[in-house]
């Protein structure tokens, strides 16, 4: 435990300089804070203080806290050298929930292919690296694929991420052969059920499940992120989909205080890993509140 007997009990709980104090109070901006107000009084009642901070806050004492919590840090994909140099500043210095390493391992969607080769199921994929020039047409075709995601290896929100076909893969192929000369990119076949049944996350803490939300893609669209238009359902996660989740969970190193595990379904109807998210994934509380107690339950009693 890092937090002596009688001594301060606080969590610093990271976010971006956007979502500090919005300058714009949406929707979406009112999620995020109803969020962390949740978690805060479930640490609260667990007698844990928090607060929010801005993790590229130059001037903050990060040693204040007990341990920093990954929230809302949405900009590091788009501050990926800044916020790698950050992690590697604190990592010594307070203690982070999820762990540093347990971070930096899931900053790269390569671990995606790791643990397929633990036995997760995850969609076909292929794996572009820094340099490689690609025709995507060729790729289709020796992969008889009719559809593909393609999609960077560091990213988040859909960032340069796009289906891949016949019909627009020659345009394709030279903007990624551009951006492959900086940053390595996931070529994975194209999961048609997420048109009609969407994508599931499934939330665990300490391993434990305790909540699922269905995203569903707007009519004519693939991305199921609210940003482009998504929608959000509560969801009755089935013993299947949560074993499913668990296992992906069972093979990491460490079980990690918190996850979300991000399912698809495949062509034969079997749940495959689209992501786990392990750094600053939306968890959802507004949905249940009782998750958050969970969470906060946990963290008192492992690290306080």
């Amino acid at each position: 435990m890092n937090n002596p007997a009688g001594s301060k009990k606080n969590i610093y709980l990271l976010t971006e300089e956007r979502y500090l104090k919005p300058k714009v109070i949406n929707n979406y901006t009112n999620n995020i804070i109803q969020e962390d107000e949740i978690l805060i009084k479930a640490l609260q009642y667990h007698g844990i203080s928090a607060e929010r901070r801005i993790w590229s806050e130059t001037k903050t004492d990060w040693q204040k806290a007990n341990y920093l919590m990954f929230r809302t840090t949405w900009d590091y994909f788009e501050r990926f050298n800044e916020f790698q140099n950050w992690l590697n500043q604190i990592e010594n210095t307070v203690p982070t929930i999820n762990s540093i390493k347990t971070v930096k391992w899931n900053l790269d969607k390569k671990y995606l292919l790791e643990l397929s080769k633990k036995g997760v199921r995850i969609s076909e994929s292929e794996l572009l690296n820094v340099g490689a020039k690609v025709n995507l047409r060729t790729l289709l075709k020796e992969k008889k694929w009719e559809k593909a995601i393609i999609k960077p290896c560091v990213s988040g929100a859909a960032r340069e991420t796009y289906v891949v076909n016949n019909q627009n893969s020659d345009q394709l192929s030279s903007h990624v052969s551009e951006l492959l000369k900086n940053e390595a990119f996931l070529f994975q076949k194209f999961e048609e059920r997420v048109l009609t049944k969407g994508e599931v996350s499934l939330m665990y803490f300490g391993g434990k499940f305790t909540h699922a939300i269905l995203k569903m893609a707007k009519a004519g669209d693939f991305r199921v992120q609210d940003d482009f238009g998504g929608s959000l359902h509560e969801y009755t996660a089935n013993k299947n989909e949560i074993n499913f989740g668990e296992n992906v969970l069972s093979v990491l190193d460490v079980i990690p205080d918190y996850a979300r595990v991000d399912i698809l379904w495949n062509e034969e109807n079997d749940p495959v890993l689209s992501e786990l998210e392990l750094i600053e994934p939306e968890l959802w509380f507004r949905f249940n509140p009782d998750s958050a107690m969970v969470f906060a339950r946990l963290l008192k009693n492992k690290y306080f």
